[in-house]
């Protein structure tokens, strides 16, 4: 009896261990929609107040967080939008709107603000190149043909970043899978999301650039978000000056944060030129946010590229979030890989899949379409280790 007594409490222990370890966790799934529109916000931080714990919503404005306990307070914010936070005592849906930021129109004035504005945020941004950040980061691509689900490729990874953007990465969870050949492809992963994490370019054909910006785009202040205030937005449109290129060229908004010189979001269009009757579109949506020395600092993108032949209605569409969600002291001993590898699929396809892993661990919620094809790919056993 006393040997029964002594082992029984052990046993139960580990009977119930599990079960204590999935009440640890309180998982709040939700959408954030526009007040007036009642349309999805995509790329809208969501963060537990006094807590490094935070995710971003989806493109169709749906977010997961999990939580230690409850009750909780979550901050919502979008630099288009008032910052908002609610107490959320119980896992039912949350349901968030967000009324637009306040907006001014620029005054007319002599001379040409918005240059003087991006000149000053490249200057503050050339004075931070040397230092370095390091960050747990999250990848997602999903691909498509003709609206057909072909590929789905998802990582985790650690990366070195600065104002030039990623420049060394270390894979440590990865998925792939492939239900379907795609016509156009693009050698190259995970190249797009680390180039344009940057926050300064060495190339002219980037709006933010070291070179001039003014040789190959004009740039025009619209208006501003929050004026007046710390948190003022100067919103200033970017074209194009040449209609025929051999470079891609960008058209779209930028936003800086006035008082500190520093980007917060770069939102359009890249169009490439046409190669072999061939065209291609990149649309762009980054974010950033400041660092604790004042520097602007990469949050998260969304990228969605579009390549199809110009007299056809055949079109490749790739869609992809990256995602810096923890800051970290360093990158580990592990294999370090530069940013610009000549293909990184190979690195990607020799990388092991954690099933259990991935059971548990995404910072970004799936739509309904990615679950229904990830559980498709999971009962098809195709997500392993040798691809």
């Amino acid at each position: 009896m006393t040997q029964r007594k002594v082992y029984l409490p052990i046993i139960l222990g580990l009977i119930l261990f599990p079960f204590i370890d999935s009440f640890s966790q309180q998982l709040i799934r939700g959408v954030i929609t526009d007040s007036l529109s009642k349309q999805p916000i995509s790329g809208v931080g969501v963060m537990e107040v006094n807590s490094k714990n935070g995710t971003i919503t989806n493109e169709n404005g749906e977010f997961q967080i999990s939580v230690e306990k409850l009750p909780v307070i979550l901050n919502f914010s979008h630099v288009s939008y008032q910052q908002k936070q609610k107490k959320v005592i119980t896992t039912d849906f949350q349901e968030i709107q967000l009324p637009i930021a306040i907006i001014k129109l620029a005054e007319v004035k002599t001379g040409n603000p918005a240059i003087s504005i991006i000149n000053n945020t490249i200057r503050k941004a050339l004075n931070d190149t040397s230092k370095r950040h390091y960050f747990k980061a999250f990848y997602q691509k999903v691909s498509s043909f003709n609206g057909k689900y072909t590929k789905l490729q998802e990582m985790f990874l650690n990366a070195s970043w600065g104002q030039f953007g990623v420049d060394k990465w270390q894979p440590t969870n990865v998925r792939y899978a492939q239900m379907e050949v795609q016509k156009y492809t693009v050698p190259n992963i995970s190249v797009l999301s680390f180039l344009h994490s940057s926050i300064i370019f060495k190339k002219p054909f980037f709006p933010l650039n070291i070179v001039d910006i003014t040789e190959t785009y004009s740039f025009k202040l619209k208006h501003y978000i929050n004026p007046g205030s710390e948190k003022e937005i100067a919103v200033i449109s970017c074209k194009p000056k040449a209609k025929e290129y051999v470079y891609p060229q960008f058209e779209g908004e930028i936003f800086i944060w006035t008082s500190k010189d520093n980007l917060c979001r770069i939102l359009g269009d890249y169009n490439y030129p046409k190669s072999r009757n061939v065209s291609r579109t990149i649309s762009l949506d980054i974010n950033y946010k400041e660092d604790s020395k004042g520097f602007s600092l990469f949050d998260n993108l969304y990228l969605s590229e579009k390549v199809g032949k110009k007299f056809s209605s055949e079109q490749n569409t790739e869609k992809v979030w990256f995602f810096f969600y923890e800051e970290i002291e360093g990158l580990s001993k592990e294999t370090i890989y530069p940013a610009f590898v000549e293909n990184d699929m190979k690195i990607i396809k020799e990388a092991p899949y954690n099933a259990s892993f991935w059971e548990k661990n995404i910072p970004i919620k799936h739509t309904k379409l990615e679950e229904d094809i990830i559980k498709y790919f999971e009962k098809k056993q195709q997500f392993t280790s040798n691809f």
